[in-house]
């Protein structure tokens, strides 16, 4: 019988509203997050992506307040071990962050923000969940994954061929709308196990039947109850395998070109995971074209880009195909030395701390303090340029969580494989009963080619802190958590502990306006720091604007690294020393460590007229940095103007060495101290 009651408990508009909410934003944020980034930023592509990643685990937190005031939502069974494994990374990060934050300085400012992105991840997760609950949001995130994919492997390939109209700012060619290759190729191999689950369920075949259900009698996540007449509907709406195809065809040829080696091992991983979880799923025909597809990507990977005079700078995009890859296995080569110190300096730092680690987000503020000795042999450290990730997921995790941390890392990875696998002999029995094949096997098995791509891309880089790839994880979590639903048993609100409407409502408009203001307060800050390098432009700088714009942004987000520093550079520039050593102050405040921080520092003492103090401060710059030119520049003169002719010469010495070993800044700097008529 129809209700009659107009209130939100017993209407449908709400409900019907709750239950689409959640697998709605996921949707929407696996095409807005690849895709999305603002040109008038500090940040371009980091920012406005991380932003969404915030916002859609808000608006997932929102849904599920909203379906616990329901007292008709269906309820979603989660696999215990993915949930106890999410709970387990949220745990350890907070209790690090706890303990770093109860030590001296610098504590751990960044461990709130590594919080924050964990618990998007996990609110994304359970909204993916109950997306993989029904037939028509399950195939709507497929389709969502995969456009966003094939668009961003389009962009690349534009970029690569230097076609493409439109002005995207790049890092790195092709670096898409993220930029960066490295980033966006990890994206991509990432989004290939689902891709493939795709062409699996659209591929033509046989299809289970609707009412066949568990023995408990509740659905399994490639089921359907009788709630879902209509998904079903749609799901059986045949997809075009062609168009499946060509998408796939452009992110392997993508990959191909952007020649990171990461994402290659990663997206060969996600593959072999999901051919081997679902062999039966995936048509012979199919793997065969996907093979051919395969050699069309190493054809793009063998081919060199064009030398262009912007990007002449990028070595590896010229190279020779077969040089890519033998580089990462040449003991002697400068990207495997780099890596490797960055690697041994990070088991350093966990040595440090062998428990709990130096804290969430930490790497950043403690890498300096072991980049010595050997910093500038390694390349680990250079004159503008401090590493600020491990580039090795693992690693990273154990310096700044310890081995309980690690160990929910990989908890996480680890769980989904023997539930893809379960899932996958189920659905192979139940395929023998009914002579058809269902849809568990290849939605687990993108989910667990997902987590292994990611597992290989974290091996060289840092996919866990970006955010495209930190959704994936999310999508694909949520996918292994789903064991089904329920259909005759609702939500918790039918055992007397249902949430009041208006309650739920105003929690969920309270968490969704608050996340949005945080996140458009970061926005703000790099909107207003993006104003202050264009009025520093080098013909013509504008120092008020700058300053005006920088205080702008520490208003919109205070206490930044990033903005302190530059306004103590741009007081600099005005004459004004002691108000730039008290932004110096402000800057390692934050990050002690910090050697740039330093040298401002002293440029600003001696500036002022205080050599000592800027002797002082390039000491500490020159203990974690024995080789900074600017530093050794401004050590010689404070020297020179103490009169200490021996210790000045040193320091100039040491500055022309740099310069005879190829260094242009350092050869720069020298020019500049003959000019001052600093040491001979």
């Amino acid at each position: 019988m129809a209700q009659t009651s107009a209130s939100p408990t017993d209407g449908e508009i709400v409900p019907r509203f709750a239950a689409a909410l959640g697998p709605a934003s996921v949707c929407a944020a696996a095409i807005a997050v690849p895709l999305f980034y603002l040109r008038n930023l500090h940040s371009v592509f980091f920012e406005p992506k991380m932003a969404l990643l915030y916002l859609a685990g808000a608006v997932g937190v929102a849904a599920q307040l909203l379906l616990w005031a329901d007292p008709r939502a269906l309820r979603i069974r989660l696999a215990p071990a993915v949930v106890g494994a999410v709970l387990a990374l949220l745990a350890t990060t907070i209790l690090a962050g706890a303990v770093a934050t109860s030590r001296e300085a610098p504590g751990a400012p960044y461990a709130g923000l590594e919080v924050a992105r964990f618990l998007a991840i996990a609110a994304v997760a359970a909204s993916a969940a109950r997306a993989a609950a029904s037939p028509l949001w399950r195939r709507r995130v497929l389709i969502s994954i995969h456009v966003a994919g094939g668009l961003v492997s389009l962009i690349g390939l534009l970029q690569h061929l230097q076609i493409l109209p439109l002005q995207i700012p790049t890092i790195s060619v092709p670096g898409s709308t993220f930029g960066n290759r490295n980033v966006a190729a990890e994206a991509v191999a990432m989004s290939i196990p689902f891709g493939l689950a795709w062409l699996a369920l659209a591929w033509p075949r046989g299809r289970a039947p609707a009412s066949e259900t568990s023995p408990a009698g509740e659905t399994s996540p490639g089921e359907t109850s009788s709630r879902d007449d209509r998904s079903l509907a749609i799901e059986t709406q045949p997809d075009s395998p062609g168009m499946i195809l060509l998408v796939l065809a452009l992110e392997l040829v993508y990959l191909g070109a952007t020649r990171t080696r990461g994402a290659w091992l990663g997206a060969t991983l996600g593959v072999a995971v999901f051919y081997a979880l679902a062999r039966r799923a995936l048509p012979g025909a199919a793997l065969g074209l996907v093979l051919a597809l395969g050699v069309a990507a190493l054809a793009a990977a063998v081919i060199p880009g064009r030398v262009t005079a912007r990007d002449v700078g990028d070595a590896k995009r010229f190279e020779p195909g077969e040089h890519v890859v033998s580089e990462a296995l040449d003991p002697r080569s400068a990207v495997l030395r780099e890596r490797l110190g960055l690697w041994r300096r990070t088991v350093a730092m966990w040595r440090g701390h062998p428990l709990l680690g130096v804290g969430p987000g930490n790497f950043q503020v403690y890498f300096p303090a072991y980049a010595e000795p050997g910093a500038r042999a390694d390349g680990v450290i250079s004159a503008k340029i401090v590493a600020r990730h491990a580039h090795e997921d693992l690693l990273e995790r154990l310096a700044e969580t310890g081995p309980l941390g690690l160990a929910a890392l990989l908890a996480v990875y680890a769980v989904g494989f023997p539930i893809a696998v379960r899932r996958s002999r189920l659905a192979a029995a139940r395929s023998r009963r009914a002579s058809v094949q269902g849809d568990e096997a290849p939605i687990a098995a993108a989910a667990a080619g997902c987590l292994a791509a990611l597992f290989a891309c974290g091996l060289s880089g840092f996919p866990l802190a970006m955010p495209a790839t930190a959704l994936l994880l999310a999508i694909a979590l949520g996918f292994l958590a789903c064991e089904g639903t329920s259909p005759d048993a609702t939500s918790v609100a039918s055992s007397g502990r249902r949430l009041p409407w208006p309650v739920a409502i105003l929690s969920a408009l309270v968490i969704v306006a608050g996340t949005a203001r945080l996140s458009t307060n970061g926005l703000i800050r790099s909107y207003w720091h993006a104003r202050a390098l264009a009025a520093l432009r080098p013909t013509g700088p504008d120092l008020s604007a700058a300053l005006q714009a920088l205080r702008a942004a520490d208003g919109a987000s205070p206490g930044t690294f990033d903005v302190a520093l530059e306004t103590g550079y741009v007081l600099q520039r005005m004459n004004r020393f002691s108000d730039a050593l008290t932004a110096s102050e402000r800057a390692l405040a934050v990050e002690p460590y910090a050697i740039p921080a330093w040298l401002l520092r002293g440029e600003a003492a001696l500036a002022s007229g205080d050599p000592r103090g800027a002797l002082a401060a390039t000491d500490r710059a020159l203990t974690l940095f024995t080789d900074y030119p600017d530093a050794l520049a401004v050590r010689a003169l404070a020297e020179t103007r103490l009169g200490h002719a021996d210790a000045a010469r040193t320091a100039h010495d040491h500055l022309l060495s740099l310069a005879l070993d190829g260094d242009p800044h350092a050869k720069a700097l020298v020019q500049d101290l003959r000019n001052e008529k600093g040491p001979p």
